[in-house]
């Protein structure tokens, strides 16, 4: 006898005698000690709940262990008696690893550890951690996010008391679109920093999503209009009801029974078979095969020999392995067409009910078994597909779930190393639907000669509780196209394979192209990740998305995936390419002196007693400079150009980061007027607190009747802009800032920010209030007073619109008919945002005057 079963980190395999003992863990380990870590999402603080009395996920998800029959011990240095664990409100990563105390977090992750020895670590940590002025990074630079998650992560896998790590992809952080955006940006980094851990450490962690579903699910996990940060009551639940399932994977284990016994029937070891299941020699695994014989007579063709096991109770991914060619029981393709799974079987009997699950005759079929027979069952007709023979020595392996709306079928076949995988489902929901399941075989009978179809190994495992991708989103194509976005539409996959609903979209780009996962996984992880995407619908449905934020005159490549509420992530769709329009800037240089009155010009509204050129005769040169003074000046309004969806500014030759960080672009102002003007003040801040402590930051705060309102701050990010090695590339002078806007995101008023044509942030900023979006909009510029922030040169582009105005600029001579006119008539179109429209057709006609003779 030769029956393995496997308890995860736990291998046991006992053979007594011919009979299997069967160990849980709980016999194992007298407990199992489980620390939850994290912030105040674990403390488990809520709307209306801000002492975090009822413990969020802690206290259900211990509950449902216990209920489960698991012996479990919550241990920490907080939290009650039976919840405890290592927390805090406002927890941020580095509080883990610091030296000295931060906050309410008293000791170093590996003092905890040592002092409670927990075998498993549940780890949901970050929230805290965004929007507060530190890059998310990688973890290969200090300084960032994702290297002192590395740290913590590192210190956990490395304890000798742990051998599970479930780390969570955090929740979203609802409170702004900018923060949602940098949340995805995190659990994006998280699973590239698992790349630094070292293979033992790798093998102890497990990625949990807990992103997706919570993402899909907002107004459900989430009470809105009180807190966009922490779940409510059903958000813990679902917190809980994820963690379980992974749990559940460590505590109950996978069996598997090679049939290596003596050549016997009945089976034994917990199989209950219809007569004429037997095990026979099989040379190859040293052991035994299991197959059918007619017991007595000619035998029939019907679906009728069962075999079920006791042992599959509940564990409803099951697999064969059939014998190969060199067995001495070799099977053959023919004969597997008459042998396949039986799952969601209602009892440990040969007469259960259930469905079967086979490979004949090129297709994948799936019928109702019924009292032990599947020869009068029902054909699932929606199951019916188009599928590759078996072969000797394939694994053939079905997760069956069954779920409200339908009963599905993950069916995976394992041939010469290659998987391929479809996910088939029974609306009606036939079968399956008994509380406790079980998992078997069943072969048809046979007249004359006997089917060569023998099972090496028979396989059941825990799972998920849903194991099955989405497909790929499919059809993507691209449609407008201008300077700074790009529409995008594709045909919606299903939650498992074509069926159902996906959660989520994970739609990048990059401006080289993508290669497959199975390629190059870096690629799409290394991809601009797009934020803002719809929520997916139902398989089938057209969507679509308008991707913005792009630089004019470049080359873009999309790729995207989808993702179910488990995790799941589909393959990357087909490849689009777009090429945004170049953006026809209007340039605005101050190589002039200002005018005796003090204007620099008539595309500009100015104070005069703050705003001046500092212009140098000998070189022809000159720079927007502010007068000295304290503090912010008014607003500098350019009326050259309407609507700007493109502004830059350049630093000028004398400029100081003290200066650059006083001193930005007035943006979407809705007058050109600089006392009544409001608008948007967008600039980059690099503050000193100390000789160890810099904090740089991009702030967007509100333009209120030309100034800047401090008391306004509308949404801020850190500035993540660094060179290959790590280190911060802060603007300088000659550097170039701009800002793309994109004014019909229907989550905010969205600002991309760059220096030198590179993004400057992990995500974009949001004004989601939408506070200036009137139909005419200005740009300008906004100094502080007495800093060296000098400015040398403006740029502003604006989409091209239908013609808005005409201007002669020359009109010709009146002159006889007959004769040339002595000049040229010379008219200029603009559009809508006073863009020039070149080679535009201009029709006119040749009057007589009234008075002609």
């Amino acid at each position: 006898m030769k029956i393995s079963k496997i308890i995860a980190p736990y291998r046991i395999g006992v053979c007594l005698l011919g009979a299997l003992i069967l160990t849980s863990l709980a016999h194992v380990t007298a407990q199992t000690r489980i620390m939850p870590i994290g912030d105040s999402i674990t403390w488990g603080k809520t709307a209306t709940d801000e002492d975090a009395s009822a413990e969020g996920y802690r206290s259900i998800l211990r509950t449902m262990l216990i209920d489960g029959g698991s012996n479990v011990e919550f241990v920490g240095p907080y939290g009650s008696a039976e919840n405890r664990g290592f927390f805090a409100n406002n927890a941020k990563i580095d509080w883990f690893i610091a030296d000295t105390a931060r906050g309410d977090i008293l000791d170093h992750i590996s003092t905890v550890l040592s002092a409670h020895n927990p075998e498993i670590a549940l780890l949901h940590i970050g929230t805290n951690d965004l929007g507060r002025g530190i890059p998310i990074g990688d973890y290969s630079t200090s300084g960032t996010l994702m290297h002192r998650l590395h740290t913590l992560t590192g210190a956990i896998t490395s304890h000798s008391s742990v051998t599970h790590l479930l780390l969570c992809r955090i929740i979203p952080k609802l409170t702004t679109p900018g923060e949602l955006a940098q949340t995805a940006q995190f659990n994006n980094g998280l699973e590239q920093m698992l790349n630094g851990l070292t293979q033992a450490q790798l093998a102890k962690v497990q990625v949990v999503d807990m992103y997706t579903p919570f993402y899909a699910n907002q107004t459900t996990y989430y009470t809105l209009d009180m807190d966009r940060v922490h779940p409510n009551t059903a958000g813990y639940t679902r917190m809980a009801e994820i963690f379980y399932q992974y749990l559940r994977r460590i505590f109950i284990p996978s069996f598997t029974d090679e049939f290596a016994r003596t050549p016997a029937t009945p089976v034994g070891n917990d199989w209950v078979t219809s007569a004429g299941i037997r095990i026979v020699d099989n040379a190859e695994s040293g052991g035994g095969a299991l197959t059918y014989r007619n017991p007595s007579g000619p035998g029939d063709t019907w679906w009728n020999n069962l075999a079920v096991w006791e042992t599959s109770e509940d564990l409803t991914t099951v697999s064969i392995k059939f014998t190969g060619t060199t067995s001495s029981m070799p099977s053959n393709a023919a004969g597997l067409a008459n042998v396949g799974l039986a799952v969601g079987l209602d009892a440990a009997s040969a007469t259960a009910n259930g469905y079967l699950v086979w490979v004949h005759n090129g297709y994948l079929n799936i019928k109702t078994i019924a009292a032990g027979n599947a020869n009068d069952g029902v054909d699932i007709s929606v199951g019916r597909q188009a599928f590759a023979p078996l072969q000797p020595g394939d694994i053939f392996k079905v997760s069956y779930r069954k779920a409200q709306d339908a009963n599905y079928f993950t069916i995976t076949v394992t041939s010469g190393g290659q998987d391929r995988s479809v996910t088939l489902s029974d609306p009606g929901r036939r079968a399956g639907n008994a509380a406790t399941l079980y998992s078997g075989i069943l072969f048809r009978g046979y007249t004359g000669t006997p089917y060569e179809y023998y099972v090496d190994n028979f396989m059941v495992e825990t799972q998920l509780d849903d194991n099955t991708p989405p497909d790929a989103p499919y059809n993507l194509v691209s449609g407008l196209v201008t300077k700074t976005t790009a529409y995008l539409s594709w045909t919606a996959p299903g939650d498992d394979g074509s069926i159902g609903t996906a959660s989520a979209y994970d739609l990048r780009y990059t401006t080289s192209p993508i290669p497959d996962l199975a390629t190059n996984p870096d690629g799409f992880a290394n991809a601009t990740i797009v934020p803002g995407l719809p929520q997916p619908r139902v398989a089938g449905s057209s969507q679509n998305f308008t991707v913005t934020g792009l630089v004019p005159g470049t080359r873009y490549y999309f790729r995207m995936q989808a993702i179910d509420g488990w995790g799941n992530k589909s393959r990357l769709s087909n490849e689009v390419t777009v090429r945004t329009g170049d953006a026809g800037f209007t340039v605005e240089t101050f190589d002039r002196p200002p005018e005796p009155d003090g204007t620099i010009g008539p595309d500009w509204n100015i104070d005069p007693s703050e705003y001046t050129i500092s212009y140098q005769a000998g070189t022809g040169e000159g720079e927007l400079m502010r007068v000295p003074a304290p503090g912010w000046g008014r607003v500098a309004i350019y009326t050259g150009r309407t609507n700007p969806s493109i502004v830059k500014m350049v630093w000028g030759a004398d400029a100081t980061r003290a200066g650059i960080s006083m001193g930005g672009l007035a943006l979407m102002l809705d007058n050109s007027n600089i006392t009544v003007a409001n608008g948007y003040l967008l600039w980059i801040r690099e503050q000193q607190w100390s000789p160890t402590q810099i904090t740089r930051m991009v702030y967007l705060y509100d333009i209120r009747l030309g100034r800047v309102d401090p008391d306004v701050k509308i949404a801020e990010t850190a500035y993540t802009l660094r060179d290959a090695g790590g280190n911060v590339v802060f603007p300088q002078r000659g550097d170039t800032m701009t800002v793309i806007m994109d004014w019909f995101d229907p989550s905010g008023i969205k600002f991309d920010v760059q220096v030198n044509g590179k993004p400057a942030t992990d995500a974009p900023l949001y004004d989601p209030q939408k506070r200036h979006n009137t139909a005419v909009k200005y740009a300008g510029i906004m100094l502080g007073g007495g800093d060296n922030n000098n400015v040398t040169s403006f740029y502003v582009s604006s989409e091209l619109t239908t013609v808005g105005s005409l201007q002669t600029l020359s009109y010709p001579a009146t002159a006889r008919v007959g004769t040339t006119l002595a000049d040229s008539l010379k008219i200029l179109i603009r559009d809508g945002n006073n863009n020039p429209l070149p080679n535009t057709p201009v029709w006119f006609w040749v009057t007589t005057p009234a008075d002609a003779s």
